[in-house]
């Protein structure tokens, strides 16, 4: 099957082999390990299977500003590369990080649970920017095989509770239909040439709130970003008043 271009969706995958670790670094307390294994197959995602290969992360590791959370959750900071308390590398094996914690509540209790082996997995928010997709002959099956070669990465760090979010896995299977029929999604932004992705929630505003993830914060008010919460709400807002106005007219 062909090669495709997809979509600015965020989607969400979890590392089966991150080798988690809670270490002590002077005064420093520090959680390490793999966020990304290259050449794993992954768990069957609803017809496909996903394989991340070597230097998928290699642009993005140029020019990102990952976050490190728990849960996905960003009330729940633990680090950020801007910040660098937030490293991220290639390996041979996989994208490695090293999180510096904070004195906060919620960081003293990751960084707890992960040395009593309570939290052991790590999960990675990302977008792709460019894959193949093929198939394999697995255990005496032909299985499609999504090859991810690029990806834009937006957030990683521990999850309690490792699983495939089925929101982020419908994206992959859009592309897996799109990829059969022969039709490739292209991006707007390689389409114009650029390598803007837009915040964390792919909102493309260029206010401050926004430029810093907290689309809630937005105060350009000609924002109109489907991505931007801010603006959705303007929106939503916008229409319910004509709805009013309407009524009483």
């Amino acid at each position: 099957m062909s090669a495709t271009k997809l979509q600015r969706e965020l989607e969400r995958r979890m590392c089966r082999e991150t080798e988690l670790r809670a270490v002590a670094d002077g005064n420093k307390r520090v959680i390490e390990g793999c966020a990304a294994a290259f050449n794993s197959l992954s768990n069957d995602l609803g017809g496909f299977r996903e394989r991340i290969l070597p230097g998928a992360f290699t642009r993005t590791l140029r020019s990102s500003d990952a976050r490190c959370t728990l849960n996905h959750d960003p009330s729940s900071l633990l680090g950020r590369q801007k910040s660098g308390t937030f490293r991220l590398w290639e390996s041979d094996s996989g994208l490695m990080f090293r999180c510096e914690m904070p004195d906060t509540q919620v960081a003293r209790d990751v960084y707890t649970s992960i040395q009593r082996g309570d939290i052991s997995a790590c999960s990675f928010s990302f977008r792709a920017d460019a894959d193949e997709w093929t198939t394999e002959e697995i255990e005496g099956r032909t299985v499609n095989v999504r090859l991810l070669r690029a990806v834009t990465l937006y957030e990683a760090g521990p999850v309690a509770f490792p699983a495939y979010d089925a929101t982020s896995v419908q994206v992959a299977s859009r592309a897996l239909a799109l990829a059969r029929q022969g039709k490739p999604q292209v991006r707007q932004d390689d389409e114009e040439g650029g390598d803007d992705l837009g915040n964390i929630n792919g909102c493309m505003c260029d206010c401050p709130g926004c430029q810093d993830d907290d689309c809630q914060s937005c105060n350009d008010p000609s924002c109109d970003d489907p991505e931007c919460a801010a603006a959705r709400t303007r929106a939503e807002m916008k229409a319910h008043l004509a709805a009013v106005s309407d009524w009483i007219s």
